[in-house]
């Protein structure tokens, strides 16, 4: 299933991304929201045309690095997990447009994202 665009595995109890889900390469859509999922694998660079990710309501405190690589994605949905800062590397997302992160511990916007251009920020970026 290399050709599959969208994957959507929302409420399902998954503790883990599964490693074969990292091998569909024509992914552009991949929602894992409300699970139990803690870690998102730095190999989440290998869906290099991954172009919206849902992770809202998991147990994520933090995102990887790796998500910089992400060259295509336009939105990024972190809302309710238990992250408190955005990882630097998410400056070089030139085609980022949303970030949802309502309900994390996200206190104050990094200023890297003053350089960001956004669809509406007053709604894109919303916090508690």
């Amino acid at each position: 299933m290399p050709w599959l665009e969208s994957l959507s595995f929302e409420h399902n109890q998954l503790i883990k991304i599964p490693k074969s889900l990292l091998n569909l390469i024509s992914l552009r859509s991949l929602n894992i929201n409300n699970n139990k999922i803690a870690k998102i694998p730095n190999k989440i660079a290998k869906l290099r045309h991954l172009e919206c990710l849902y992770l809202g309501g998991n147990q994520l405190s933090k995102l990887p690095s790796s998500i910089g690589k992400l060259a295509e994605l336009q939105e990024i949905d972190i809302i309710d997990n238990n992250i408190s800062e955005l990882p630097c590397k998410i400056k070089k997302l030139k085609r980022l447009r949303d970030i949802y992160i309502r309900g994390t511990g996200i206190t104050s916007l990094p200023s890297f994202l003053s350089t960001m251009q956004f669809n509406d920020l007053t709604k894109t970026i919303s916090f508690k």
